[in-house]
């Protein structure tokens, strides 16, 4: 029946947290990925809040409501606990079983070293990058707010001449106004609620740092609950037990069902560690993989979300320049601004405009443009095919005005 139970229980885990990291991506758009994360982040919320308004005295349900907003739209502490039950869970592991078996067969001497330096180092790099500064421009003028102007604007994703309606700073290019915080981060990726804080120009090393050293430690946790669990029922010659039934008095030799069982009684924190790390490693592999590569081409998060719709944007713009209308629209009920963003959709190119090179990619992400201090203004070689792309679709705009009827 444990068993069971903890399998349903990893299961869901599983199954909520791939939901909630991968759900708002765009290679799920469409698909029943973003289906279930959204019923499960917004249909779920809501249903249950209509159903508390049924059968609950308003003041509950003012105060239910309250909370939710809390935990799910404003900056909390919930996801950092969470981590933390995680650390506490596997070092429960270590101290209360697995350096008990520490040397055996198959571990050796320097894993009661290198195991909880590997936990340490996970720890200390989280607790590092959750109070580290993402790159928070100062809302007063100054040298400290001029040192985030850096980039250049390539006039789709960043608009020159924008002003934060919060902060009412003139945002500089690649920031955003993070609602959760409050402030405006130089370089926006995104908000992390295991941290608790943004990810920015000012601590993307060790967000970075915070999820390779987590990858390798939840393997490292993996390999080593499953190399002492074997080597407890190997020492303690479990597979030779034989066990009596209280109620018929007959006995019954081990059996692999009946070793899980077993090691689940005895064991449970053990075996959890390295379920659940199990888990959370292969969601970090992938994360780690996917920042990896919006670092080699010098790009985020948003961005990528930015490019994405702005693609999208772009073949409707043709499509209403050619005079190919949806079903149902109606090009005079668009206003002047949306008129405008059609034809700086069909202008201008949508592209990366920032990506020096992987080499230079990654040292800029070592060392942030607003952390040096620059003589001349960085060279972006990207800018040049900008210029010639929005030559090519302006003449591409000329030609299909000439083929329009």
């Amino acid at each position: 029946m444990l068993g069971t139970v903890t399998f349903i229980f990893c299961a869901f885990m599983t199954v909520l947290m791939f939901l909630l990291i991968t759900g708002d991506m765009h290679a799920f758009r469409g698909t029943i990925v973003q289906k279930a994360a959204i019923f499960v982040t917004q249909s779920i919320p809501r249903i249950f809040g209509s159903l508390c308004a049924m059968v609950c005295p308003k003041k509950i349900v003012s105060c239910c409501g309250g909370c939710k907003d809390y935990c799910f739209f404003e900056k909390n502490p919930f996801v950092q606990l969470f981590y933390v039950f995680i650390a506490a869970g596997v070092s429960y592991g270590y101290l209360g079983h697995i350096r008990h078996v520490i040397p055996s067969q198959t571990i050796p001497t320097y894993h009661s070293v290198t195991y909880p330096l590997s936990i340490a180092i996970s720890i200390v790099s989280w607790v590092i990058v959750c109070l580290a500064d993402p790159g928070v421009i100062p809302p007063t003028p100054g040298p400290e707010q001029k040192k985030h102007y850096n980039y250049p604007h390539d006039f789709y994703m960043y608009p020159d001449q924008k002003i934060c309606p919060v902060c009412h700073i003139l945002r500089p290019p690649r920031s955003k106004h993070c609602r959760l915080c409050n402030r405006c981060v130089s370089k926006f990726d995104h908000h992390c609620a295991w941290l608790n804080n943004c990810v920015g120009a000012g601590n993307y090393r060790y967000f970075l740092l915070f999820l390779l050293s987590n990858t390798i430690t939840c393997i490292y946790t993996v390999i080593m609950s499953y190399r002492s669990l074997r080597d407890i029922v190997v020492r303690d010659q479990y597979m030779k037990m034989v066990f009596r039934e209280t109620t018929t008095g007959r006995y019954i030799p081990m059996s692999y069902s009946l070793l899980v069982r077993v090691l689940l009684n005895r064991y449970l924190g053990v075996v959890l560690a390295g379920i659940f790390t199990g888990v959370i490693f292969i969601v970090l592999v992938g994360f780690f993989a996917y920042h990896l590569y919006l670092t080699a081409r010098n790009t985020t998060t948003n961005e990528t979300f930015k490019l994405s719709d702005g693609e999208e944007e772009k073949e409707f713009a043709k499509r209403i320049a050619l005079g190919k209308f949806p079903k149902n629209f109606d090009l005079s009920k668009i206003s002047s601004s949306g008129k405008a963003r059609l034809r700086q959709a069909l202008a201008e190119p949508v592209m990366n405009i920032y990506d020096r090179g992987v080499l230079a990619n990654f040292w800029e992400m070592l060392h942030p443009l607003h952390k040096r201090n620059l003589a001349q203004p960085v060279d972006f070689p990207a800018m040049k095919k900008r210029d010639e792309a929005v030559s090519r679709y302006q003449e591409e705009v000329r030609k299909m005005k000439a083929q329009t009827p």
